[in-house]
C-alpha cells in the first residue's frame, strides 16, 4: 500500500510540475526561434520519393 501511495505522489508531483513548466513558457520567444532557425529545404535530394507501382508493399518493407 505504502507503494501505491508513493507511485501516486509521483505522478501528481509530474503533473504539476509539467503544468508550471507549460506556463512558464514564453509562447512569442518560441515561434521567434522557431520561424527564425528552423526553415523547410526546397532542395529535391532531400525529398523521399516513395514508388509503390513496381514493388509491393511487403517488398518496400523489406520483407
Amino acid at each position: 500500500m505504502k507503494k501505491l501511495i508513493i507511485a501516486a505522489g509521483v505522478v501528481v508531483s509530474l503533473g504539476l510540475v509539467s503544468q508550471v513548466v507549460e506556463h512558464s513558457m514564453d509562447e512569442e520567444r518560441i515561434k521567434e526561434v522557431v520561424t527564425t532557425r528552423l526553415h523547410e529545404t526546397n532542395d529535391k535530394e532531400d525529398e523521399e520519393f516513395i514508388d509503390f507501382s513496381e514493388n509491393s508493399v511487403v517488398e518496400w518493407l523489406g520483407f
